[in-house]
């Protein structure tokens, strides 16, 4: 556009200066006599494409700009949120820029910082007071907006590698932005909660969508082998101008205990991908880890131990009734799991079956593991 592209070739003060683009042979940009001075910054009235606000880098923080029009406005690498004693700084130690209906048509926000966290919370210019700015076909590459933007028009905009995690722009217009490589990870982007707003066909090439609902949620599972437990999650809904793609690992696949980190495209209207991901975790069950136990022999002492891994220690030990009885003088540790004593002339192989119990968890909902196995003790004379 003819005011970005003037700001390439040479507006580096902060002071409105005579321009002649190839395409505008002629023009000027001569301050108007109505023009104003707000922290040390020119604000052209009735700006045009060469003739406009010139004031990259400047600190406006505590500006009022309520109402101004800022058409083309250079503020690039500009500063509109300034906090002290942080970060995170209290609340009460910030300064904000109010751009409550302020016409940021073709401004050029590149860099600057809009955003800021706190102890009480993330604040923006772009909140209740600055919701409906118009930032429609603005440059807000590599902009701060993460902590939300209101209302905010964003028609057209330039979000190429913005900050908008965790960001809550409820019922900010994102139609035709582009979004290259921005991270919306968290980001609320409309006011009834979709990623997007109605008819929106928002350019998405590498835009990171983590936490919108066009991108699966994290799933957890506990595992029901050695090797994992299989884990599916349903496929997002579509929105209005992007729609989710396959996912990699694909849902159905069988996931290591740990967390895995899974990975999915997302298309939107103009064959563009974005890109999001979330985790599977597969908590370890537990399992009894013993697999045979030793033979014993009448007369002698006999000593073996059960062991169990990936619960909640300390264990406790129970035969399963009716399963089946251990040799004639040998018993089972309720706390430690072994099995011990001297088998008897009467003592004879026996086959029976273990429960294991982990401790409760501290925690709502107190859940408790078991796990349960068979054993054989073959007794020889």
């Amino acid at each position: 556009m003819i005011g970005r592209l003037l700001r390439t070739i040479g507006l580096a003060s902060a002071m409105v200066v005579t321009i002649v683009p190839p395409v505008l042979v002629g023009a000027t940009a001569t301050p108007a006599s109505a023009d104003t001075v707000i922290f040390g910054c020119n604000v052209v009235s009735n700006p045009t494409a060469t003739h406009f606000t010139n004031c990259p880098n400047a600190n406006l923080a505590g500006a009022s700009l309520s109402g101004l029009d800022l058409s083309y406005a250079n503020f690039a690498g500009a500063t509109f949120v300034t906090c002290t004693n942080g970060p995170p700084a209290s609340a009460a130690n910030c300064v904000i820029t109010d751009l409550s209906d302020a016409n940021l048509t073709q401004a050029d926000l590149s860099g600057a910082v809009l955003s800021a966290n706190t102890t009480k919370g993330p604040i923006s210019i772009f909140g209740l007071a600055s919701g409906s700015a118009n930032l429609s076909g603005a440059d807000l590459r590599g902009a701060d907006l993460s902590t939300g933007s209101g209302r905010a028009n964003f028609t057209g905009a330039v979000l190429a590698g913005a900050a908008l995690a965790n960001g809550n722009f409820g019922g900010a217009n994102f139609t035709d932005a582009d979004l290259t490589g921005a991270t919306l990870t968290g980001a609320v982007m409309s006011s009834d909660v979709q990623p997007f707003g109605v008819t929106v066909y928002a350019t998405l090439t590498g835009a990171t969508l983590t936490g919108t609902l066009l991108v699966p949620s994290g799933q957890s599972a506990t595992a029901t082998s050695p090797s994992g437990a299989v884990v599916t999650w349903p496929t997002p809904a579509s929105v209005p101008g992007a729609t989710p793609g396959p996912c990699q690992p694909p849902s159905g696949s069988t996931f290591p205990v740990g967390s895995s980190e899974v990975r999915c495209s997302v298309i939107d209207n103009n064959g563009n991908q974005a890109s999001g991901a979330f985790a599977v975790v597969v908590n370890p069950d537990l399992m009894i880890t013993t697999t045979s136990l030793p033979p014993a022999t009448v007369g002698t002492a006999y000593s073996a131990a059960l062991t169990a891994s990936n619960g909640n220690p300390p264990y406790m030990w129970k035969l399963v009734s009716g399963s089946g009885k251990l040799p004639r003088g040998l018993k089972l540790d309720k706390a430690t799991g072994v099995i011990s004593g001297t088998p008897t002339r009467r003592s004879t192989t026996a086959t029976f079956t273990v429960d294991v119990f982990d401790t409760k968890s501290t925690t709502k909902p107190f859940i408790q593991h078991v796990a349960r196995a068979t054993f054989t003790i073959s007794v020889s004379t």
